[in-house]
Formats: C-alpha cells, structure tokens, sequence
C-alpha cells in the first residue's frame, strides 16, 4: 500500500494541510512553515488502500484513509528572530523536531 506524508497546522480557525509522498520534503515543508508561522506543525504518515474507482470517490466525498500514525511534530520555542535578507526584516521562530 502507498505511503503518504501530511503536514498540517491550525490558525485563525482554519486547518492548512500539505501532502507529498517524498519524507523529505514534507519535513522540509514542515520546518518552514513552522518557522515562518510560529504554529504547531504536526506530521501524519497515512497508508492508502490500492488505487480503484470506488476508493477514489470515496475520497472525494470526505472519507478518512484507514490508517493514521503520528511520525513527529515541529513545535516553536521562544520568542522570534528578526532576520534581514536582501534589506527585508521577517519574524522566524526557533523550532524543535519532537517526536512521538
């Protein structure tokens, strides 16, 4: 059964999530957008049933894949860093990579 990885993280109420079914960009992702928001970002690694018609409208009409483990989370700590590139100053976080 196919693997796939998704990184996702609540704000203002709203769930963002990202899928990719390469680990390492999916950590890569991860780090960043923990790094830029300043949000909890937790990594999930979902098995998928063989691809078929009928499982793929499922899909569509809001079921849940069959397995869901927990792989790790970026979790920032402290207060932000002001970081100037190219005369731009933006807020980055310091985070950590917690595992399960």
């Amino acid at each position: 059964m196919p693997r796939v990885y998704q990184a996702y993280y609540n704000s203002s109420g709203k769930k963002f999530r990202h899928h990719s079914a390469s680990r390492t960009k999916i950590l890569a992702e991860a780090r960043t957008v923990a790094r830029e928001t300043g949000q909890e970002v937790k990594i999930d690694i979902l098995e998928m049933e063989s691809p078929s018609m009928k499982y793929l409208i499922d899909l569509l009409n809001g079921a849940t894949p069959k397995s869901r483990e927990r792989m790790c989370s970026f979790v920032p700590r402290g207060s932000p860093i002001l970081v100037t590139k190219n005369g731009v100053v933006r807020k980055l976080w310091k985070v950590k990579k917690q595992k399960v």
